[in-house]
């Protein structure tokens, strides 16, 4: 976990929009699967927030979300549920 943050810290989002939302998915990834539910939604939720201009995390939305088992720690928690179901995160793109 020391290293996904220390990897976050080289790579803030101000300097690198190209690399940063993959090494903070990495970050959410880990918190996701050492328990640490809140932060890793909290993170998921900051990344479903920011545009993103890396072809790495085009294929991460909702949809894929709810069914991808990299996400599977997180399934049941109303606080996952809810960030899936937000009208704001299901908006079409265009």
């Amino acid at each position: 976990m020391r290293i996904a943050r220390e990897a976050v810290a080289l790579v803030p989002m101000s300097e690198d929009a190209w690399q940063a939302p993959e090494v903070e998915e990495n970050l959410a990834f880990v918190y996701a699967w050492t328990g640490d539910k809140e932060k890793a939604i909290s993170t998921y939720a900051h990344l479903l927030s920011t545009p993103g201009v890396s072809p790495l995390l085009a294929g991460m939305n909702v949809y894929v979300m709810w069914h991808s088992l990299w996400f599977a720690p997180l399934r049941g928690d109303s606080r996952w549920e809810a960030l899936l179901n937000d009208p704001k995160n299901n908006a079409p793109l265009f």
